[in-house]
């Protein structure tokens, strides 16, 4: 909801995902294009070859959350779309902890400060208790 009523992501724009298939369906149920995520080609342990990519032009933003498939590529194709300062950089919390069965895990926060620390940018944290979950929330 942040980016469709707030950011207003035109429709020919795309977000790269780093996270799971919920951040998918919801940026799906909002009409927002999207690459990375679960994709296949972004889900491997093969070496990151940036010979071989070509960015997206049409990528306006990098959402990062939770995402239990991480990997070198993700991480390295969001850096590569954070450096250009047009890129609109979006968390979905800031939790350096996530609770789980048998113990606690690095959380989406941990994941999405190796972005913070390589790039130098601060994402804005779209998700609870952050005012930007209540602007959604108005836009609306």
């Amino acid at each position: 909801m942040y980016i469709s009523t707030v950011l207003k992501l035109p429709k020919s724009s795309k977000v790269y995902v780093v996270g799971m298939s919920g951040l998918e369906h919801e940026l799906a149920t909002e009409g927002i294009s999207h690459l990375g995520g679960s994709s296949p080609s972004d889900n491997t342990l093969e070496p990151f070859d940036l010979s071989k990519f070509e960015k997206d032009a049409s990528v306006k933003v990098v959402l990062c959350g939770l995402d239990t498939s991480i990997n070198y590529t993700k991480l390295s194709k969001a850096f590569r779309y954070l450096l250009d300062e047009d890129v609109v950089f979006l968390a979905t919390n800031m939790d350096l902890t996530y609770p789980s069965t048998g113990g606690i895990l690095p959380g989406a926060g941990s994941l999405t400060n190796v972005l913070i620390q390589s790039t130098k940018r601060i994402p804005t944290s779209i998700g609870k208790p952050e005012k930007a979950m209540l602007d959604c929330i108005k836009a609306k």
